[in-house]
């Protein structure tokens, strides 16, 4: 498959994800975070490679640290997607608004990115 394509199939994905529930959203983290534990072997051979390919682009250890994963880090990224499952869902919340001389009711409301 062709970056492209994987691109644009991210992007589909991404306006579907913004049409879940609360629900959905947290199992789909959680999915995710499973996955990433359960798929850990691929993941750091994966990412061995592309450390390899970094290194050999001469890029600097700085960032090949930050593109790094081992094991404790993966477990780390899984146990943060976790946390962000049980954070309060902001989606619809009104966080300022007012109304008008004219009587129109405007509010700033959070909504998905995407």
């Amino acid at each position: 498959m062709q970056m492209i394509e994987l691109v644009q199939q991210a992007k589909q994905a991404s306006f579907e994800l913004a049409q879940f529930g609360n629900l959905q959203k947290n199992q789909a983290l959680l999915t995710i975070a499973d996955s990433l534990e359960q798929r850990a072997e691929e993941i750091l051979y994966a990412n061995a490679k592309d450390i390899e390919f970094a290194q050999a682009q001469g890029i600097s250890l700085a960032i090949i640290d930050r593109l790094l994963l081992n094991e404790d880090r993966l477990k780390d990224i899984a146990n943060d997607v976790r946390n962000v499952a049980k954070l309060a869902d902001p989606v619809g919340q009104v966080m300022d608004g007012g109304v008008l001389d004219s009587g129109l009711k405007i509010e700033r409301q959070r909504v998905p990115l995407g």
